[in-house]
């Protein structure tokens, strides 16, 4: 986990590295990402369309039956549109499941 902050916004998430593998929010931009540690590569595995406004917080499951499965909880993005521009209305937060296995 990491914090900081950004001209007095809140600048804290949760990420998650499990098998060479960042698991992350970007909070303001709308998206969720998996980052591969030995080459860099970087894929946007979830946006606003998939219900990811102001992700802010990632975590697997655990136990058997949800290991592979990635929850996300969003702020619906309050502190974005306080704090940034971005265009995202504010929308409800959410718990969102994600399958990852194969990804």
């Amino acid at each position: 986990m990491f914090a900081g902050r950004d001209r007095g916004r809140p600048a804290a998430v949760t990420f998650v590295i499990r098998d060479g593998v960042v698991w992350g929010p970007t909070h303001t931009t709308n998206t969720v990402l998996n980052i591969a540690l030995a080459s860099g590569a970087s894929t946007v595995v979830l946006d606003a369309s998939d219900g990811a406004v102001g992700p802010a917080s990632v975590s697997f499951g655990g136990s058997a039956e949800d290991k592979d499965t990635l929850y996300i909880v969003t702020d619906g993005n309050l502190f974005g549109n306080q704090f940034a521009t971005n265009g995202q209305p504010i929308v409800a937060p959410v718990l969102l499941r994600m399958r990852t296995q194969g990804l």
